[in-house]
Order: C-alpha cells, then sequence, then structure tokens
C-alpha cells in the first residue's frame, strides 16, 4: 500500500475548485511567474480551520493507538479538504487504504488480513460504504458493504490503524433512524448503525466563522481564488465559493424547461429512495413527466442530459448539476448521479411535489435494485399511490421477496379483491414459490372460508406435501379433530416429529428473544447516558434531540429529521399539524411521505363524518395530481 503522502486531492475526493474568470485566470498566470502564490492546476491554499488544532491533536493522540475519526458537516463546507491536510500533514508515514466509493470488501479483506503496518483507512462519504440506503451494489466490481465485526478488529489490533471518514449529517439521521414495532425499538439499518456505534470520534464541521474568513482575506494575496471567493456576496460562503456553487446553482436556475426537467427527475428519484446509479433511460423517461410542450423524440433530452454533464468548457469545469458515474473499467458511462449542494438545495424545496404517472411509471420501469425498489414501494405507500407501490410490490413479490408478497394481498383484500389476492398467490406457487402456497391458506382462513383452505391443504397432502400434511394434522388436532388427523399422523410421523421439534425451537428462540430485547429495553430506560450498544448512541441520542426541538417549536428541524426517518420526529409533525387543525399542511406532509400523516388523516376524515371518502382512499389512495383515486 502507498504512504499517506502520496493521496492526492483527487483521489481523497476533495471538491475540485471552480477555475477563476479568463481575465482572471490570465492574471493569475502572470503572478504565479513573478511570485510565490499558488498554481491554477493546484488546489486552493487551505485556509486553517477552528477545528484545525482539535483535528491535529486527535492524530497524534491516534498514532500510538488507532482510532475512528468522523467528520459531520453539510456539503461545501469543506470537511474532506480539512482531513486530507490533517492526515497528510500528521500521518504522512502511515500505509494508505483509499478505497473507491463503494468498496467496503477492501476494508474487510485488510480487516481479515491483520495489518502488520500503521494503516489509514480513507472513507470519504462514509455512507456509500455502510449498508443502508445508500450503498449502491456494484456486482460486476464486487463492492460490500463495510461490516462491524472487519471494522472492530482493524480499530482493537495490535497495529493502529485509523479511519477517517465524512458524512452530512442527514446522511446520519437516516442511518440512525429506528422503527417501533409492539413498544419495542430497534435500528432501521442495524449494520451501519453497528459501525457508528464503534468507538468513534465525531466533530462537526460548519461553514467558515468570521475567524476563518479572516484568514482566507489575508491567504487571499497568494491566491486569486481565495481573492475571488472571500469577495464574493453573502449568499455563499468561502468553502461554497471555491467549490463552484454559485455557478452550479446558475447552471440549474438558468437552465432551460428540459434541462430543469432532467434535473428534477433526478432529485425526484433521490427523495423517493433511489440511491443507485440514475440510468440515462430513467432519466429520459422520467423526465418526461415534468415538461409541459410537445417533444416528439428524445433528441432533446438526451441534449439535456449531456449539457447538464458537461465540463470540458472552461466555465462549467467542476460545476455539473450531473456528475458522470463511469463503469468499473472507465470505458462508458454507467449513468449519473446529483452534484452534492443541488441535490442538499431541492431536496426540502421538493419534499411535497406531486408527481406525474409518467414519472412514477418511468422510475419504477428503470429500477432493478432491490433494495431501490423497496425504498420506491415505502415511498409511494406513504404517499398514499398505492397504485405505483402495488406496481413495485408486484415487482418484487415475482422475484420472491415473501414481505411484498404480503404487501400485495394485504392490498387487494383491502380492496375487497380476495379472489384476486387468491389467483395472485396461486400463480405464485405454480411458479415454484414454496411460500405461496402457505399464504394461500392463510389467506382463506383470513377471509373466512376455513373450509376450503382446509380442502387446499388435504389436496396438497394427498399429492404427498409433507409441509400441508403437518400444518393439516394441527389444523385437526386444534379442532378436536383427532381421529380425522390419525391416518396423517401415521405416514407423516417422522418427518412430523422433526417439524414440531423445530416449532418448538423457533418458539423457544422467539421467546429468548423477546425476553432480550425487554431487557434491552429496561437497560436503555436505565443507562441512557452509556453506550451500551448501538442503540444508545443513535436512537437515544436522537430521541433526546426530538424532545428538544419538540419544546423550542423548531418544527422545520423536526420536518428535517422525519425526511431523514426519524420516526419520533415524523410523529411529533404530523400530531402538531392535526392539533391546530392545520389539514392542508397535514396534506402536504402526506404528498411528502411522512409517515404517519396518512393514518391522522384518514383519523380525520373518521372523526368529522367523512367515513366514505376515508374509505375510499384507504382502499384506492389517491391519483398522481392528488386527487382521490379511481379503483384501478
Amino acid at each position: 500500500m502507498p504512504k499517506v503522502t502520496t493521496l492526492t486531492a483527487r483521489r481523497a475526493r476533495v471538491h475540485e475548485s471552480a477555475p477563476l474568470p479568463v481575465l482572471d485566470a490570465a492574471r493569475h498566470r502572470q503572478w504565479s511567474r513573478a511570485a510565490k502564490v499558488a498554481r491554477e492546476s493546484d488546489p486552493p491554499l487551505f485556509v486553517p480551520r477552528d477545528l484545525s488544532d482539535e483535528v491535529t491533536a486527535w492524530m497524534r493522540l491516534a498514532r500510538a493507538g488507532g482510532g475512528f475519526l468522523l467528520l459531520i458537516g453539510t456539503s461545501s463546507v469543506g470537511k474532506t479538504r480539512l482531513l486530507f491536510e490533517s492526515a497528510r500533514a500528521e500521518l504522512g508515514d502511515f500505509r494508505l487504504l483509499a478505497p473507491e466509493l463503494g468498496d467496503g470488501r477492501a476494508v474487510n479483506e485488510l480487516a481479515a488480513a491483520a495489518p502488520s503496518s500503521p494503516v489509514v483507512v480513507w472513507l470519504d462519504e462514509l455512507q456509500r460504504f455502510l449498508a443502508g440506503p445508500y450503498f449502491a451494489p456494484d456486482e460486476t466490481a464486487g463492492h460490500r458493504p463495510v461490516n462491524a465485526e472487519s471494522m472492530r478488529l482493524l480499530l482493537d489490533g495490535d497495529t493502529p490503524v485509523i479511519v477517517l471518514a465524512t458524512l452530512w449529517p442527514d446522511h446520519l439521521d437516516q442511518l440512525h433512524a429506528t422503527d417501533t414495532v409492539d413498544g419495542v425499538t430497534k435500528p432501521r439499518h442495524p449494520a451501519a448503525a453497528s459501525v457508528l456505534a464503534l468507538r468513534t470520534s465525531q466533530l462537526r464541521v460548519n461553514t467558515f466563522s468570521a475567524a476563518e474568513k479572516h484568514r482566507a482575506s489575508v491567504l487571499a494575496a497568494h491566491d486569486p481564488r481565495l481573492a475571488s471567493a472571500t469577495a464574493a456576496g453573502a449568499e455563499f460562503n468561502v468553502t461554497e465559493t471555491l467549490a463552484g456553487v454559485p455557478r452550479i446553482m446558475q447552471r440549474y436556475l438558468e437552465a432551460s424547461a428540459t434541462r430543469q426537467a432532467v434535473v428534477h427527475a433526478a432529485i425526484d428519484a433521490r427523495r423517493l429512495g433511489i440511491q443507485g446509479v440514475l440510468t440515462p433511460e430513467l432519466l429520459r423517461d422520467a423526465a418526461r413527466g415534468y415538461l409541459t410542450g410537445v417533444h416528439t423524440d428524445d433528441t432533446g433530452l438526451d441534449q439535456a442530459r449531456t449539457e447538464l454533464a458537461r465540463t470540458d468548457r472552461r466555465d462549467d469545469a467542476a460545476t455539473a448539476p450531473l456528475l458522470v458515474v463511469p463503469t468499473a473499467d472507465h470505458r462508458d458511462i454507467l449513468g449519473y448521479t446529483v452534484a452534492d449542494y443541488l441535490l442538499q438545495e431541492l431536496l426540502p424545496k421538493r419534499r411535497s411535489q406531486l408527481l406525474s404517472d409518467t414519472a412514477w411509471n418511468a422510475l419504477i420501469r428503470h429500477t432493478h435494485n432491490p433494495d431501490d425498489r423497496r425504498r420506491l414501494a415505502r415511498q409511494a405507500e406513504r404517499r398514499m399511490q398505492y397504485r405505483h407501490a402495488q406496481s413495485v410490490h408486484h415487482h418484487l413479490a415475482t422475484a420472491g421477496d415473501r414481505l411484498a408478497q404480503i404487501e400485495v394481498v394485504n392490498r387487494l383484500v383491502e380492496q375487497d379483491n380476495g379472489r384476486e389476492a387468491e389467483t395472485f398467490l396461486t400463480a405464485l406457487a405454480a411458479a415454484g414459490d414454496v411460500y405461496a402456497t402457505s399464504r394461500r391458506v392463510d389467506l382463506l382462513v383470513r377471509l373466512g372460508r376455513a373450509g376450503e383452505a382446509e380442502k387446499v391443504l388435504a389436496d396438497l397432502a394427498a399429492a404427498g406435501d409433507a409441509d400441508a400434511a403437518h400444518r393439516l394434522i394441527d389444523t385437526l388436532v386444534e379442532q378436536g379433530r383427532a381421529d380425522e388427523a390419525a391416518p396423517l399422523l401415521a405416514a407423516h410421523a417422522v418427518t412430523y416429529a422433526a417439524y414440531r421439534q423445530a416449532r418448538r425451537q423457533q418458539e423457544s428462540q422467539q421467546q429468548l428473544q423477546q425476553q432480550a430485547r425487554q431487557q434491552l429495553q429496561q437497560q436503555l430506560q436505565q443507562q441512557q447516558q452509556q453506550q451500551i450498544d448501538l442503540l444508545v448512541s443513535g436512537a437515544m441520542a436522537t430521541a433526546n434531540r426530538v424532545d428538544h426541538l419538540t419544546e423550542v417549536g423548531d418544527w422545520s428541524a423536526l420536518r428535517a429529521l422525519a425526511d431523514a426517518g426519524n420516526s419520533g420526529a415524523a410523529s411529533r409533525v404530523v400530531e402538531h399539524l392535526a392539533a391546530n387543525r392545520e389539514w392542508q399542511a397535514l396534506w402536504d406532509e402526506v404528498h411528502a411521505g411522512t409517515e404517519y400523516a396518512v393514518d391522522r388523516l384518514i383519523a380525520f376524515l373518521v372523526n368529522t363524518g367523512q367515513r366514505e371518502e376515508a374509505e375510499r382512499l384507504r382502499k384506492w389512495g389517491l391519483a398522481s395530481d392528488g386527487s382521490p383515486s379511481r379503483p384501478w
């Protein structure tokens, strides 16, 4: 492995600096020949940050025993540059592992090999390495997420290993998101939460302070880019200006309707949970849902996408709204992603924007990763876009996703389409799904057709299906019909005994798990300040934050937490709107996909005597324009 001194700004993923205007660039070249000034091809001169001393002090201590340093900050505040400059100054003699985004396998392999010399593991954009909503699998490249056991081996080994990482606050909130079921709170992304619960030092990096701006103005005499950034208007800070944010926003705001359609398609794909690479086909077809005029072919949309990703012109270098994602061998374009700052700016502004059927259908058609599909279905469900959610669930169900099968059946039963639900499960069973028959039997019992369920089991048992025979035996015995069960029991004595033993073990395991969960809840209540496991560091800290924000009435911050997946924040926002009878705002939360908003809205309709409308919405949801949907 190379040493940290060889790490370049580009390899570290430090945002490339926006170029100077042509006249300033010419003047810069004249200065660089006559005086000691930074070259335009180099990164801008580094402005020491208020946190610099704290970061370097941490690194000096970590040289002996290793550690995990996580810098948290929004887009374009300089967190990666701070980490880069500090590491080169303090850890230059360490070996370096700087994997490609998403290549957690390299980290896991390093842990398995047990490094013999001190190593720095560079994990800028940590969310891209953790199992969760931001990890985009790349089977071609063999990418795998970093796992907690590997990180623990590295941090606890005899050889010092220092993990340096960066993360957005919203990403941290999302990775710490929890779900509460039957009074038990557990992490939504346990693998990611377990990594974040390791002995991590977290520091918050903010935009430039007054002291940092002063230091930048002093250094500006040696770097025209700093001079330009410090002289810029108050709308953007120094680091944002250096990163080309003003030009990125200008390219978006001044873009044609066609180009903005492509950008909005990309933003909304991310908003609805699609974290993988955005393919040209997805962007082109989804963008049609944002157009107003007639576009007879796709040429204009393809040109718009290409123009948005363009960086070959001087003024557009480092300021593209869309970023190209190359294939593993860098021979072709795999797809696109959105510039971080633009994503950060537009996500909250578009949180409750409605999508057309054209856009929904394109996102569904061109999304193939199972995790992305599950998130897309979940977001459609929360927005009462039940037709589109059902479409995604169908894709997942036919691929063997058992939870999706349940969702499809539940929606059909909700719509009084029990027969169609039975047909769906029968087709899955015929296609070889071993669980579909069991679900069909459950469905028949649920629909009050126990006799038909028993006949299905009897027919399957007669055909030699041991699982069906076991279940039929249980059913008959529970109904006091042991004499009818006796012939079946005699025919399946050996396998039934094994089946009952497995059931007892499963029930025992579930009992132990429930006891463990109860003990954990008690521990959390007694030791809220101790990091007894991954829930304390994430869930409890976030719960305290939600309580504080509610007390001070910071509903904007609570909405941001809700958008990041925090159930507690979502509940507070929804209940606040309901208590204050802000029904239009509650509708906006439905369109934003805020958890609990649908339930609270339905309850309001029922309580105000609008039962028929409530029932219609519960069954069929909303059309893409936000009006009640017709049966489909």
